[in-house]
């Protein structure tokens, strides 16, 4: 029971001795009357400061379980981009092989002109597992001294080896295409 509301009772109480025609209150009956009351206020206000405080520890684990879930699905698809970019270099530097051995059967030349795309491709790889690898120190960085610019300074390159895989990629696509364009 807020205070307000307690004032309120008491002045109903007061009102309601007033109509039955009571003038005056004795300070005894008063006193008894605020004894009885009291009690109940302070155990109300307790309970209003227990639910208050029960509320906000929900909150705040509800925060912590979100922004831990969040945590993991952010580390999931940075791992699945870091497979992606090590996978689609690894592929187009397989594909490549077998298209340059087929050529060179034919015209020794020929698969010479897809060597640089190859090269592209063996870089995206090596990038792309550096990224994998960096992943992993910026990890143990963050998890053992958060404070410390390690943890960033790894996350820095790994997200610029990861970029850099994707880009090597590209380049060594547009490598392969005008290969074969000419």
């Amino acid at each position: 029971m807020k205070a307000s509301e307690f004032a309120t009772r008491l002045q109903d109480e007061v009102l309601q001795l007033t109509i039955n025609g009571q003038k005056t209150i004795e300070t005894k009956n008063l006193t008894q009357f605020l004894e009885e009351k009291i009690p109940l206020l302070r155990e109300a206000e307790k309970d209003d400061h227990d639910i208050a405080v029960d509320f906000r520890l929900a909150h705040y684990q509800a925060q912590i379980q979100s922004n831990t879930q969040m945590f993991a699905s952010v580390l999931d698809y940075g791992k699945h981009a870091l497979n992606a970019a090590m996978i689609i270099n690894a592929g187009a530097a397989v594909a490549l092989l077998s298209l340059v051995s087929s050529l060179c059967g034919r015209n020794i030349a020929a698969g010479a002109s897809y060597a640089s795309a190859l090269l592209l491709f063996v870089f995206g790889v090596l990038l792309a597992a550096m990224a994998t690898g960096g992943a992993y120190c910026t990890q143990y960085f963050y998890t053992q001294s958060p404070e410390t610019q390690n943890g960033k300074r790894f996350h820095v390159a790994t997200v610029v080896f990861a970029l850099a895989s994707y880009g090597l990629f590209i380049s060594g696509a547009l490598s392969s295409y005008w290969a074969l364009k000419s």
